[in-house]
């Protein structure tokens, strides 16, 4: 072969292999060189759960059932707005899987809508508020506000009863004895509620000393006044408020100097305040202190009167009354005004006298016959009362 054929068979070969090559790249397979995925429109999002807004001049009921049938579940109202008297159908649509934007827009092209971020509890009232409604409410569908045992949806339902509806975690737990596996956070949840709703008020407290001696029926006239559950009676001076469910009424009972003066003093004030306890702090709500003891103001908290006059001025300075019970249901009071109360032992109201009234005698087999009667010791009712509510 000559060198001009050489070079014309290289030139062919040459040719013919970037053919192939070109031909290969052809063919490849997608994998090989896959080209990139549209993004996703950030515009059109999509949630399981909407809120919508739709014009009632666009749709009407029937309208609106026809087009969102296919749903879960979708609750709310025909309204009116109080000033404009715009007519609006304001609802709540839950689907088994996440709807987009845009798939709503082609349903109802004019309309506003917003997937719903607030808990269903929540989003069901904004929807039904009697205030604004027009005719009957609008369900489709059924959305359950049961607790489903076992799930995590348990506590999400126990704290919309604390944090929505108001309840205390031992009114949950009572409702639902299921809802105790989860006593530490519902007991948190609670104290997280009350700060934000206590910690920013200030309370008038009333503070009433009642002293007298025994059976005169000091204790039982509170729990017959204000009855067993709106009272919480320290029931010890070392760990006092951790039985403290946010009762009105605090009682200090068998009053002997046992708290210390910098903490009185600190209770007996309105400003916000959070007591220390054994499993879980609790904040105050209670409005009304009743100190009770055998023993007169004066004769409190001696050492303290001489080394710190100060202080004990400014607790006498939080006394807003001070009272004596006398046998026979008779308060006699010493400063202030105290609280009308009723007396257990004899079954009438307490008669208040006042400064430099005194009371009426009482025969001497009047005054035996009550202490033969059989009633309740101070303690005794009030012991009572604890055992029956689990103090």
């Amino acid at each position: 072969m000559d060198l001009a054929q050489l070079d014309k068979q290289q030139t062919e070969d040459r040719i013919n292999a970037e053919s192939a090559a070109a031909l290969d790249r052809t063919e490849a397979p997608e994998s090989a060189n896959p080209s990139p995925a549209p993004a996703p429109n950030p515009k059109d999002r999509e949630s399981r759960r909407w809120m919508l807004t739709l014009p009632e001049s666009e749709y009407d009921r029937a309208e609106v059932e026809k087009r969102l049938g296919k749903y879960k579940a979708v609750i709310g109202q025909l309204e009116e707005a109080p000033t404009t008297g715009y007519r609006h159908w304001q609802l709540y649509l839950e689907a088994k899987s996440a709807v987009r934007f845009s798939t709503l827009r082609k349903l109802f092209p004019k309309g506003h809508y917003t997937p719903a971020r607030e808990t269903r509890i929540q989003c069901v009232r904004y929807c039904t508020k009697e205030t604004s409604r027009v005719g009957e409410q609008l369900n489709l569908g059924q959305l359950n506000f049961a607790v489903k045992q076992g799930k995590r949806t348990d506590l999400d339902s126990y704290a919309e009863q604390i944090m929505i509806e108001g309840k205390s975690a031992d009114e949950v737990i009572w409702d639902d004895a299921r809802a105790v596996k989860f006593e530490k956070q519902l007991n948190s949840l609670q104290l997280i509620r009350d700060r934000k709703t206590w910690g920013n008020v200030f309370r008038e407290v009333e503070v009433h000393y009642i002293h007298g001696g025994t059976r005169t029926g000091k204790t039982s006239a509170l729990y017959e006044t204000y009855g067993y559950e709106g009272i919480f009676r320290v029931p010890n001076w070392r760990n006092p408020f951790d039985g403290y469910k946010g009762e009105d009424i605090v009682v200090l009972d068998e009053y002997n100097t046992s708290v210390a003066m910098v903490d009185m003093l600190k209770i007996l004030e309105g400003y916000p305040l959070e007591l220390a306890a054994r499993f879980s702090d609790k904040t105050a709500k209670f409005t009304k202190v009743f100190i009770v003891s055998n023993l007169r103001v004066s004769q409190q908290h001696r050492t303290l009167q001489e080394e710190h006059p100060e202080q004990w001025e400014a607790f006498k300075a939080r006394l807003t009354s001070v009272s004596e019970m006398l046998p026979g249901g008779k308060l006699q009071v010493e400063k202030g005004m105290p609280p009308q109360l009723n007396h257990y032992l004899e079954q009438r109201p307490v008669e208040i006298l006042l400064p430099g009234e005194k009371p009426t005698q009482c025969s001497l087999a009047s005054v035996q016959a009550l202490a033969d009667d059989d009633h309740f010791e101070d303690g005794e009712f009030a012991d009572e009362a604890d055992e029956f509510f689990g103090n």
